[in-house]
């Protein structure tokens, strides 16, 4: 349709690489260690200012390049961000908008979001996303997978990580920070990303 002048309109920055979910698997090392590092970059910032983004998933890490106003690696789509976790609890304000629900993409979701428990949302909840990311990126497979989401919750909320196999060379250390990050328990996890970036950093050398 034509555009109507004085309609309000929304400019939004272009990454002309797309997003990881069009990546061509398996990558390398150095490319998933610079990605990873650049999410946790971002996490960390919006972590900063209160916000859990609740859907960490290849489609929403956007990919710039040198032909782009900022050739970096973007987090996308807010849309299910939780804003108020913080506030609510140290409150106890119980609203219309406190209502429990299991809100995200299955397949990348911490425990606490298919219980629906907003109460334990925190930084802990989009690193055991990253870390569900990561181990896609780095075996090809997803962490778990099942024919329904009913299925899926209880691999997420009781099963063990499979075994990992790596479909390029990766440090061994690489494991334990993954699964320092997808520990069913909020608590059991690294409680921010700038801990998940210095171990990752550690991991590297």
């Amino acid at each position: 349709p034509d555009i109507v002048e004085g309609a309000p309109y929304m400019a939004m920055e272009f990454a002309s690489r797309g997003s990881l979910l069009d990546v061509r698997l398996p990558i390398d090392w150095t490319d998933l260690f610079n990605v990873t590092r650049a999410v946790l970059r971002g996490l960390g910032h919006a972590h900063s200012h209160g916000l859990v983004h609740r859907d960490i998933k290849p489609a929403n890490i956007l990919l710039g390049s040198t032909n782009d106003l900022r050739p970096c690696v973007k987090l996308a789509d807010f849309g299910i961000a939780d804003v108020l976790s913080y506030r609510r609890r140290a409150s106890g304000d119980y609203t219309a908008s406190s209502v429990e629900a299991a809100i995200g993409t299955p397949r990348y979701m911490a425990p606490e979001q298919f219980r629906g428990h907003w109460r334990d949302y925190g930084p802990w909840t989009d690193l055991y996303a990253t870390g569900a990311l990561v181990w896609e990126l780095v075996t090809g497979a997803p962490l778990f997978d099942a024919a329904n989401p009913y299925e899926l919750a209880r691999l997420h909320l009781s099963e063990a990580i499979p075994e990992f196999r790596p479909r390029f060379d990766v440090p061994p250390e690489l494991l334990e920070w993954l699964r320092r990050l997808l520990a069913k328990a909020p608590h059991d996890r690294l409680l921010s990303a700038a801990d998940a970036q210095n171990v990752l950093t550690d991991v590297d050398e």
